[in-house]
């Protein structure tokens, strides 16, 4: 592979889930039979495989192709792979039902209970529909303890013990590792995380998956559970809009592992001018785009739900379709 950094389409893993729908059909994705699909991971790399590029070159590619050809190419000067993989994971989110009541481990969790090439899962989300009374938990209420958490694990009543926000289209919540949380039904979401699958399940609603209830994780998440200002709090963010040539930006979150904004891109306007030097993430959530690179006019063009890859090596200029588009744009901190 040549070694020539140049933004990248990646193509989705599909993930089926005991709560997951079939809205991600309308966001392009080609859906298996009558599959409840949970969750598109639109950038990932585990132990199973890597996303991979689907054009327009190197096709077939994996991210630890492109890592091993590109180099600091790719990462650019700042964060790099953890344990040798790509750091994080983007994926999108169908919550057709209930997702558990649940917890993620920090780092250094991570690496006591699952070996030293874990790492902890904090998270974020955007919330890309939503119908009328739709709803997430997220955070501890004030004055809960783990004497009332145990209490509340006896008689089957954890999620009220959680911050209930109602939600719409376009609201950002918080998710930092071990504060608890649910997706609610009807919700989806585009989420960016560390590039970890360490869930720890509290309740499950007693929800039957192949006849059988669902593994809690009591012992580990109680030991991933903050109970102070982390653990508490309903995580929503108050993005404040920035006017541009090109539109408006809004900054959503910003961690120890990644940013995320939110651009709004003008129709007809003159475009986002991205300078070389920071590894970013791209997906439109309404709108195309058109993202092009180099002298020689080279464009690679990008529905609503495609994902695309910009190496830190290339600067590009990205332009909105004829009725404007959003995008998030996620970069390694």
């Amino acid at each position: 592979m040549a070694p020539d950094p140049r933004p990248v389409k990646l193509e989705p893993r599909l993930v089926q889930r005991i709560w997951g729908g079939r809205r991600l059909e309308a966001w392009g994705k080609a859906l298996p039979g009558q599959a409840t699909v949970g969750e598109s991971w639109e950038v990932y790399d585990d132990a199973s495989g890597s996303a991979r590029c689907a054009g327009p070159a190197p096709a077939g590619a994996g991210l630890g192709e492109l890592a091993s050809a590109w180099g600091k190419g790719l990462y650019g000067e700042g964060r790099g792979p953890v344990q040798g993989r790509f750091p994080l994971l983007v994926k999108l989110i169908d919550a057709r039902d209930d997702l558990s009541v649940q917890v993620h481990p920090d780092d250094a969790l991570a690496r006591e209970l699952h070996g030293a090439d874990a790492c902890g899962k904090s998270e974020m989300w955007v919330v890309l529909e939503a119908p009328a009374g739709a709803r997430v938990l997220n955070g501890f209420r004030p004055g809960t303890t783990p004497e009332r958490l145990r209490q509340a694990l006896a008689d089957g009543t954890v999620a009220g013990l959680l911050n209930t926000v109602a939600v719409r289209p376009g609201d950002v919540i918080d998710v930092p590792a071990g504060k608890p949380h649910a997706i609610g039904a009807g919700c989806m979401v585009a989420e960016v995380q560390q590039n970890s699958d360490l869930t720890y399940r509290l309740w499950d609603y007693g929800r039957l998956e192949n006849g059988k209830p669902r593994a809690l994780h009591l012992e580990q998440a109680g030991r991933a559970l903050r109970f102070d200002g982390v653990g508490c709090g309903d995580g929503r963010v108050q993005a404040m809009k920035q006017r541009q040539a090109w539109g408006a930006s809004e900054a959503l979150v910003r961690n120890a592992y990644f940013s995320v904004e939110r651009w709004t891109l003008a129709p007809a306007g003159p475009g986002v001018h991205l300078q070389a030097g920071r590894l970013r993430v791209l997906v439109p959530l309404q709108g195309s785009l058109r993202v092009e690179w180099g002298a020689g006019g080279a464009a690679l063009a990008l529905a609503r739900g495609e994902t695309a890859l910009i190496p830190a090596a290339a600067a590009v200029r990205i332009d909105a379709g004829g009725e404007g588009a959003r995008v998030l744009c996620v970069e390694l901190v």
